[in-house]
């Protein structure tokens, strides 16, 4: 596949040093892009998008050139402008056909996805299912179910996602799809604390992607039981996974490559060996620069953020949540308030503890100012009061633990609340799968 990749791009370079740029076939080009997979799509990018030219005889040249683009650039992590020219196409989408509208909205998503621009997710994915049904394609109608699923996971629509997974059934005839299948359906079960239930489908999974003998999909699937493994405190099992992952990684173009120097990185920092900690998850920091991938490097600056502060190095802590402000400011994501929130308590934190009570307090009211979620109040009125009584100042420190007494004991009505709802959840899926078995014992 890769052979064939490269043999198309260096044709393409060919013709456009011949000066024949305008009588490339764009749709055998475009055909082409949509059977490779992303890494191979990478190769000689500069080749293509250097030799860009409006000279195209038809609008629809122009418009898949464009596309064709837009997608490219989404490949190479360059979202910000792949956003601009796919969210510049959508207003020439009149007459276009539906495989070319399915592969815009579907990259419209994808580019918003990774941006943090949230407002448009939906509209995106309903219209690429739209474009994918009528022209019944049932790779792209699996992608965007997928999507569609994992959104409603986001959300907690824990009904909505079984719906979509069982739709997703449906298309996953062949084995790639099957494993992703499996990998979905195990993130519904986490999100409702059925830990066995994840565990079991991810293993099942990562059997599947084994089974091909397929390399992508068994670093996908690893990387992701890795991932759980350490998210359920498995740190270890975590851990021996993600080295056995990375050699994969390593002899596969790197794929994921950061990622699971996160794992591995966060693996340690749960076993309390934080050395080993900072030194992978630094590593993984120095592949995801160049990539530019913004919730990976917000993660992670995040991350080290944290861990520094662990080592009492509050000056590196404090670096490190700053340049993950920096990120945010570039990027403006939809949500950043969910973003800066929690960041900005944590350089006030470092500064407190670091004896810079001024500045702890800039950066402490401003996290504060922006939350908008109890989970991460708690812990700034927490700070804020520890601060105020260090300031000597005890009738604002008695205010403020007031106030985080109120939002504690909220939070805890919140959390037997989602158990109450986490149970009924489990119930209604046990019951809906002992109706589904007894039917097809019936038939």
């Amino acid at each position: 596949m890769k052979f064939i990749k490269i043999v198309l791009l260096y044709s393409l370079l060919l013709l456009v040093n011949n000066g024949v740029a305008n009588q490339i076939d764009l749709d055998s080009l475009f055909h082409q892009y949509q059977h490779v997979d992303g890494l191979n799509r990478v190769a000689h990018y500069d080749s293509i998008i250097n030799y860009y030219s409006e000279q195209f005889e038809t609008e629809d040249s122009g418009f898949t050139y464009r596309l064709l683009k837009g997608c490219l650039l989404i490949d190479n992590y360059a979202y910000d402008e792949a956003y601009a020219v796919l969210s510049e196409l959508e207003k020439d989408v009149e007459g276009i056909n539906f495989n070319k509208k399915n592969t815009l909205y579907y990259n419209l998503y994808k580019s918003s996805k990774y941006l943090g621009y949230s407002n448009h997710l939906k509209t995106y994915l309903d219209k690429a299912y739209h474009n994918a049904i009528l022209i019944e394609d049932s790779s792209c109608i699996f992608a965007v179910l997928y999507e569609q699923a994992e959104q409603h996971i986001l959300k907690r629509e824990v009904e909505d996602a079984f719906i979509k997974i069982d739709s997703l059934a449906l298309y996953a005839y062949n084995l790639p799809f099957q494993s992703m299948h499996y990998s979905i359906k195990a993130s519904v079960f986490n999100a409702i604390s059925m830990y066995d239930s994840s565990l079991f489908y991810y293993y099942k999974g990562v059997d599947v992607a084994t089974a091909m003998k397929d390399t992508f999909s068994m670093i996908q699937m690893q990387t992701t039981l890795s991932f759980f493994l350490n998210s359920t405190g498995k740190d270890q099992k975590s851990r021996a996974l993600a080295y056995k992952t990375l050699d994969l990684s390593k002899q596969y173009h790197e794929l994921l490559l950061e990622n699971i120097y996160e794992i591995i990185g966060k693996s340690y920092e749960q076993s309390n060996i934080l050395d080993s900690a900072s030194h992978y998850l630094l590593k993984a920091l120095s592949i995801a620069k160049p990539k530019d991938d913004f919730k990976t490097l917000i993660r992670l600056y995040e991350n080290l953020g944290y861990l520094y502060q662990k080592q009492n190095n509050y000056e590196l802590s404090i670096y490190y949540f700053k340049s993950c402000i920096e990120q945010i400011k570039n990027k403006q994501p939809t949500n950043k308030a969910l973003f800066y929130t929690s960041v900005y308590d944590g350089i006030g934190y470092s500064y407190y503890l670091q004896g810079n009570y001024q500045d702890s307090e800039i950066y402490l009211t401003k996290a504060y100012e922006y939350d908008n979620r109890f989970s991460i109040r708690k812990d700034i009125l927490y700070h804020l009061y520890l601060l105020r009584k260090r300031q000597m100042k005890f009738k604002e420190a008695i205010t403020i633990m007031d106030k985080y007494i109120v939002v504690r004991d909220s939070m805890d009505q919140i959390s037997a609340n989602d158990k109450i709802r986490d149970a009924e959840l489990t119930a209604a899926y046990n019951s809906m799968n002992n109706k589904k078995k007894h039917l097809e014992i019936a038939l």
